[in-house]
């Protein structure tokens, strides 16, 4: 009998202890789609800081900082007037719009880069427009995850190792770990 009671505490506590090592502590990710082709990329973070000048935000989803990601890989980052974290839930951000306030208030343009299956394959929004053509739309808000998704048209496609460059759109949506960082 205590063998067995042996027996059934070891593989409990291997069932624990693989259970731990398998068990992601982040459930956050990035999908998006280009051109019917779905991506998705893990340990996504929503990093965001207070601007020390008037209530200006600056936010960025990006891969949490503690795992590379290789490709696909996915980056927003934008600077807005916002009096907190919480007045974003229900809006639809335009990024031309924050693309438009950064230029009156002289700070960082909106940054939107997608990496898609190799590293030499890229979209982004065009260099030569006045637009940044991506809207993102939060959904959820809670103590420690952002919900939403995302869309925009006529972005760059830039291949480097089949020399192509196409216009495309993407969509998209995000679950990503809140990130609170003071300057």
């Amino acid at each position: 009998m205590r063998q067995l009671s042996n027996n059934i505490f070891a593989c409990l506590f291997l069932i624990l202890l693989v259970g731990s090592c398998t068990k992601t502590t982040n459930n956050s990710y990035l999908r998006f789609e280009v051109e019917g082709k779905q991506y998705q990329m893990g340990g996504i973070g929503f990093y965001y800081s207070k601007l020390p000048t008037a209530n200006r935000y600056h936010f960025m989803i990006d891969y949490d900082t503690q795992s590379y990601q290789k490709a696909p890989r996915g980056q927003i980052q934008w600077i807005m007037t916002s009096n907190s974290l919480e007045e974003l839930l229900g809006k639809e951000i335009d990024l031309s719009t924050a693309a438009n306030e950064a230029k009156a208030g002289q700070y960082a343009d909106p940054n939107v880069s997608f990496t898609l299956e190799k590293e030499d394959i890229n979209v982004y929004p065009p260099l030569t427009s006045e637009g940044n053509n991506l809207i993102i739309k939060i959904n959820n808000i809670d103590s420690n995850y952002i919900e939403g998704s995302f869309s925009g048209s006529n972005l760059d496609y830039l291949s480097m190792s089949d020399n192509t460059s196409k216009s495309v759109n993407i969509s998209g949506s995000f679950r990503a770990k809140i990130y609170r960082k003071d300057r």
